[in-house]
């Protein structure tokens, strides 16, 4: 763990005032050693933090091999170590990751990208081509950002660095800001600052007298033929991945802790780390680290938490526990540093829980924080199942299906009238759209006569985005337009309303093409950089198993009946967690909340808000409409609901945020209304 930075340059001398720069802006990246590297055209940073074995004995460049002709700048952790010695007939002797990394280089070149697994950012020179070659993670856990200006080219771990370099104007980029506050950051690309772009994950470029050449190396595909195999074969071949993918995250030269929520995805990290974590981490236990919040029940889950911490087997390791209450802190308590870790507003509202809990953690010693992180999308909960049976005429199935999932999700009218608003009315469009509006309207007959879905609904059907609840919310409370709190600059502006709008092929026809859509929306790419910067200002790496490359292809490959069968969602994790989870858990069809306590924790935080609101910079007033702020303040507190404190929250964020960047360049592009 750590960063990396770097410049080429065709035209001048580089000087190193530029790289220690760059190593300054990104000093926040707790770090235990750095070093630094040159010549008249290249000149590449790394900064390390000894988590993963080895990385204590990773050599400055002029202390490696004298024969070599490639410098690598690396972060990463990889996780087929061992495979890939054996199989590139490496020296056994290779200590360090970026080591690895170097050497199966030399030996294949950029094909190292089919054979690596894990979490990993680099850039490799070449002083004889004078080139460089960057790589980011299948996932992008790992982080890269970069700039091409003229001659320069200029990268770094995180786009301040890029901009520390003084080689790019520090810009703040509006379409970004907009993007944020509109809830819907599509462009995995972007960043805060104006020429600054994200190399994403799963993605390589080059850089030589040629030009810049970036392409995909891999894709998560649905394979034509689904995986065959009885029930419990496939449940074998499931737990056996998942196994894998947290017993090769557990490599650490410090203890090892993890996220327990109490859900089926952190419960079963847990349970399966305990399995291994004696042999991996310098002390024979597993920490477990959770959220509680005992005065506001549908958010709290410790009655679940209970249940895994309270599994006793001697083959497993102990666990030692840490619960942190949650519901007495209020989410704007981390603000400041988030704001500085992050280097943009806050998208997630439960960010400040994530910082709490990787600090807490730190606190404990611990080196490396797994979790469950999104194992739900990995895994899949099925629901496009009831799309399949629309548009195949499968209505008495159909009928079956929707009854059993409205009955398992709870609330059976609520869940049922939803379920067929996002999965069943879009395919009236649909059909409409590839020219069966016979189908169509014989469907929009049926879900009328039969369902009671109304004229109005299925004339207006548009295909939704499983964006989180939070955001539906939002929009369905303010409307097309979006924040009526922004300024009408704002608001009336091109960018914003393209941002706010949702395309109708973000909904898919089957279960597996909507299941590769949700693990390739941008939001999830968004995540991963908020556990990378959060555990790199805090010292702590942040692993996530259910986002293992083997794992991830393994259930995209599944048949939809592995997905959910007789209304059990996320049927296949229940199947293969049967002797790994205590029962209760393994067949919980509830999860908690998190937006209960949100609606409720801004109550003591009238005087904070109203100040920062009044007291912001300039450029806070381009983006928002105080006036309305203020309002929605008022009514939050006579009224508390998770939609006003979500708005409040993210409007505080960005006063911070333009509070700590008032150097920059905040006002809106003068294209702009």
């Amino acid at each position: 763990m750590g960063s990396i930075f770097g410049i080429i340059s065709k035209s001048d001398n580089l000087t190193v005032d530029r790289l220690e720069a760059m190593s300054r802006s990104l000093a926040h990246r707790v770090h235990d050693r750095s070093w630094h590297w040159n010549d008249d055209r290249c000149a590449l940073g790394t900064a390390i933090l000894h988590i993963t074995p080895g990385a204590e004995l990773e050599q400055e460049p002029e202390m490696g091999n004298p024969l070599s002709t490639h410098i690598i700048a690396c972060d990463a952790r990889i996780d087929n170590r061992d495979q890939l010695i054996a199989r590139f007939k490496l020296s056994p002797n290779i200590s360090c990751d970026s080591e690895l990394i170097l050497a199966l280089y030399q030996r294949i070149g950029h094909d190292c990208l089919d054979h690596l697994l894990g979490a990993f950012a680099f850039a490799i020179y070449d002083q004889e081509e004078k080139s460089l070659f960057c790589a980011r993670d299948h996932f992008g856990e790992k982080p890269f950002s970069y700039a091409f200006v003229g001659d320069h080219f200029v990268f770094a771990s995180e786009p301040s660095g890029v901009v520390a370099s003084g080689i790019v104007r520090p810009q703040v980029n509006d379409t970004r800001i907009l993007s944020l506050l509109a809830m819907n950051p599509r462009d995995t690309t972007s960043t805060v600052y104006q020429g600054v772009v994200r190399l994403q994950g799963s993605h390589a470029l080059k850089l030589d007298e040629t030009g810049l050449t970036e392409w995909r190396y891999w894709k998560p595909e649905v394979p034509a033929i689904p995986l065959s195999g009885s029930d419990d074969e496939i449940a074998d071949r499931f737990i056996d991945l998942l196994r894998e993918a947290v017993h090769c995250r557990l490599r650490s030269s410090k203890p090892v802790g993890a996220c327990l929520s109490g859900g089926l995805d952190s419960s079963t990290i847990v349970m399966l780390a305990r399995e291994k974590v004696a042999e991996h981490s310098p002390v024979g236990y597993l920490s477990t680290f959770s959220a509680t919040f005992p005065m506001v029940p549908g958010s709290d889950e410790e009655q679940w938490i209970k249940l895994v911490e309270d599994v006793d087997a001697s083959e497993l390791a102990p666990i030692e526990i840490s619960r942190h209450r949650m519901d007495n802190l209020s989410p704007l308590t981390h603000t400041a540093a988030l704001a500085e870790a992050l280097d943009e507003p806050m998208l997630a509202p439960n960010l400040f829980q994530i910082w709490e809990l990787a600090s807490q953690a730190k606190e404990k010693g611990m080196g490396v924080l797994l979790g469950g992180h999104d194992g739900d999308t990995v895994v899949s909960h099925g629901f496009s199942l009831l799309t399949e049976l629309v548009l195949n005429e499968e209505w008495q199935r159909f009928a079956i299906e929707l009854d059993l999932l409205s009955e398992f999700l709870g609330n059976y009218e609520g869940s049922k009238k939803a379920l067929l608003a996002q999965y069943a009315v879009p395919c009236v469009p649909y059909l409409k759209k590839i020219g069966s509006p016979g189908r169509a309207f014989n469907t929009a007959r049926i879900l009328r006569s039969q369902y009671g879905v109304s004229a109005r609904s299925l004339l207006g059907a548009a295909a939704p985005d499983s964006l989180k609840w939070l955001a539906r919310k939002w929009r369905h409370a303010h409307g097309r337009s979006g924040l009526t709190q922004l300024s009408q600059r704002v608001q009336s502006s091109a960018r914003y309303q393209s941002s706010l709008s949702l395309p109708l092929e973000s909904w898919r026809p089957s279960a597996a093409e909507d299941h590769l859509r949700n693990i390739e929306l941008p939001l999830i790419a968004e995540s991963f950089e908020f556990f990378d910067r959060i555990g790199a200002r805090i010292g702590i790496e942040q692993r996530h198993p259910f986002f293992d490359k083997r794992l991830v292809e393994f259930c995209l490959a599944l048949p939809v009946h592995f997905k959910v069968r007789n209304g059990w969602t996320r049927f296949i994790l229940r199947e293969a967690t049967r002797g790994v989870l205590p029962e209760p858990v393994r067949l919980r069809r509830d999860k908690s909340n998190l937006g209960f306590n949100l609606a409720v924790s801004l109550k003591g935080e009238r005087d904070r808000l109203a100040t920062a609101f009044s007291i912001a910079p300039p450029a806070f007033s381009r983006f928002w409409n105080v006036t309305r702020l203020q309002q929605t303040l008022k009514d939050y507190l006579r009224n508390p609901n998770g939609t006003d404190a979500f708005i409040l929250q993210l409007a505080y964020s960005h006063a911070v945020w333009i509070g700590a960047h008032d150097t920059l360049d905040n006002s809106l592009d003068d294209d702009m209304p």
